[in-house]
């Protein structure tokens, strides 16, 4: 037998530590007999301490001699990689938008898709539920704007769920949506076409978040109406989770969002925050990269964040950012993951859908089977994070996946560690705190 790679060892004192496998996923405390183990699992006699060693083992905090626990994950890499069951499509309608956020990285480009191209993508879901006997439809809405565009959504979701019932397909539906749009009757619509999730932005109170968060005229605050909308989505019991865009100038504002939404929210158990990093752009239109932080210091911010849900006892924001093994960053590399805009172009990854010199063909190609001799295509099926050494010997590799694999892809980087592997023993320290109390 030998210690997982993947453990992750807080020591408490000379007797106690805790300990996390960030591939098991299982967490405990280990009195000095379990460490000694632990420390001499080559040499240890099995019979002794048979109950304890079986314990461990079921944990994955130790493993066969044999096992070899990178070949477990590339293994289920490729696997989620060539996922063929599951069709996921982000459609983006349009690439227009009614802000014009102060840290936006896309291009404002008019235009929305037209009938035409919304036939080829209920021809492309044809095609793969009738060709690669496909049993469940992920469509994600975004853009832009989707909602400015809102009868494309209808249109395309009913011909899709219609083409699903037929075929016994499960169909998933979601968002990603600035919110300001969303009304009552909208709200309806949604539920007919069975979006039943949606991420929308609030970068702070309002205070904070009008200044940064703008119609794309420059003048009226945005945060109330959206506020307004996200608790009519709650209360008609569509999931939302709200995105906060977090850099150095609102950083702090954190806990003063949080007290409002939990003084605020209807329903505080549906409150579920999810903070993102804004990151350096090549093009900083508007001087922006100089208030993104680093990965270490963003990764103190989450965890003082962790500190605050646990104060106002708002549990899912708590649930929802336990770390969990993943293996693949993002859903880009699957080879059944389309990215898709107004123009009918594809992409892989949802950063591209601007830039048509990233586009891996069009939707006839999917169709056509024509990808696959893409160079981007190539790229992207090839990637392989095994490849880095740093990461092969890396203790939570299959909690990040080797991060972010766009600029290793496009720009041959080698792999940046996620905010995580900075924070994972204060992280984990966290949850173990938490259990032990509750």
């Amino acid at each position: 037998m030998k210690e997982s790679q993947f453990n992750i060892i807080n020591k408490i004192n000379n007797e106690e530590i805790i300990i996390y496998n960030s591939y098991s996923g299982a967490l405990a405390k280990l009195n000095k007999k379990y460490i000694n183990i632990i420390d001499n699992i080559e040499n240890i006699e099995y019979k002794e301490n048979k109950d304890e060693i079986n314990n461990m083992k079921k944990c994955g905090f130790i493993v066969d001699k044999e096992v070899d626990e990178l070949k477990k994950i590339k293994d289920l890499i490729e696997k989620n990689k060539t996922i063929s069951n599951k069709l996921k499509l982000v459609i983006a309608p349009t690439l227009e938008c009614n802000f014009r956020c102060l840290y936006c990285y896309e291009n404002q480009i008019e235009g929305k898709m037209n009938i035409s191209i919304q036939n080829n993508i209920v021809k492309l879901c044809e095609h793969m539920i009738y060709t690669k006997q496909i049993n469940e439809i992920q469509v994600f809405w975004y853009g832009g704007e989707p909602l400015l565009y809102n009868d494309i959504i209808n249109n395309l979701s009913q011909k899709i769920i219609d083409l699903c019932k037929k075929n016994d397909v499960k169909y998933i539906a979601g968002i990603v949506t600035n919110g300001y749009l969303i009304n009552k009757k909208m709200i309806d619509e949604f539920k007919q076409n069975r979006i039943l999730s949606a991420q929308i932005t609030l970068d702070g109170t309002k205070e904070v978040h009008d200044k940064r968060r703008i119609l794309y005229d420059g003048k009226n605050g945005t945060f109330m109406k959206i506020f307004k909308n996200i608790n009519l989505l709650l209360n008609e019991n569509i999931n939302v989770t709200i995105r906060m865009n977090v850099d150095k100038e609102n950083k702090d504002n954190i806990k003063d969002l949080v007290e409002f939404l939990k003084d605020n929210i209807d329903d505080k158990r549906k409150l579920n925050l999810s903070l993102g990093c804004v990151f350096p752009t090549d093009e900083d239109k508007n001087n922006r990269n100089i208030c993104c932080m680093n990965k270490s210091e963003f990764a103190d911010v989450k965890l003082d964040t962790l500190m605050i849900a646990q104060k106002y006892d708002l549990n899912k924001i708590i649930e929802k950012n336990f770390p969990k093994k993943r293996f693949n960053y993002c859903s880009a590399p699957t080879e059944s993951s389309y990215v898709i805009n107004h123009k009918g172009e594809v992409f892989k990854c949802w950063n591209d859908v601007c830039d048509e010199n990233l586009k891996v063909g069009y939707i006839e190609d999917i169709i056509q089977e024509n990808l696959k001799d893409n160079c981007i295509f190539k790229k992207w099926k090839k990637h392989n994070i095994l490849n880095s050494d740093k990461c092969r010997k890396c203790n939570i590799l299959p909690l990040c996946s080797g991060g972010c694999p766009r600029n290793q892809i496009y720009k041959n980087e080698s792999p940046k560690c996620e905010d995580l592997k900075y924070s994972i023993n204060n992280i984990i320290k966290f949850y173990y705190d938490r259990n032990k109390n509750n």
